[in-house]
């Protein structure tokens, strides 16, 4: 192949699937009668990096009736190694939050808990399209701190 043709291919790679190291994490818990998973997908790049988080919330066997809820959380930015071995700075420069849902008899409560969670992160209009189940970009998310990761190669995990 031609250096012009190789160049291409690895610019489209890039475009198409952020190629990159991708680590996972997966918690869950429980309070209250309200399970909550998240599942944490981190790829990192040569000097970017993009985080999608997806939690799910569920209510069930309560006399109030049960509901499932999910959000996706898909941050982006610059990674930035640092001294510490496997250590990597993350700075959050956009945020995109989609796929909103809640259902189930005691959908309001789910709502009112979810809306709770978002309210103390986002401005009220952002809240309201949130919940409507719109797809929401936030560009220059300075407000959102910078993040420190560890990553496991072996396992290709991270905390």
């Amino acid at each position: 192949m031609k250096k012009n043709t190789l160049g291409l291919l690895a610019g489209l790679c890039v475009l198409l699937t952020g190629c990159g190291t991708k680590y996972t994490r997966e918690t869950s818990f429980s309070e209250a009668g309200v399970s909550t998973s998240v599942k944490e997908t981190l790829t990192l790049g040569k000097d970017t990096f993009k985080l999608v988080e997806e939690t799910s919330m569920s209510l069930s066997g309560s006399p109030l009736g049960s509901f499932d809820a999910y959000v996706k959380f898909a941050y982006s930015g610059t990674a930035e190694a640092t001294d510490k071995e496997n250590t990597y700075k993350l700075i959050i420069e956009s945020l995109i939050v989609s796929n909103y849902t809640c259902e189930g008899d005691a959908a309001n409560i789910g709502n009112l808990a979810m809306k709770t969670a978002f309210s103390a992160m986002f401005d009220d209009a952002t809240v309201t399209y949130i919940m409507d189940g719109e797809k929401v970009s936030i560009e220059n998310a300075s407000d959102f701190l910078p993040t420190y990761v560890v990553v496991d190669p072996e396992t290709k995990t991270f905390k």
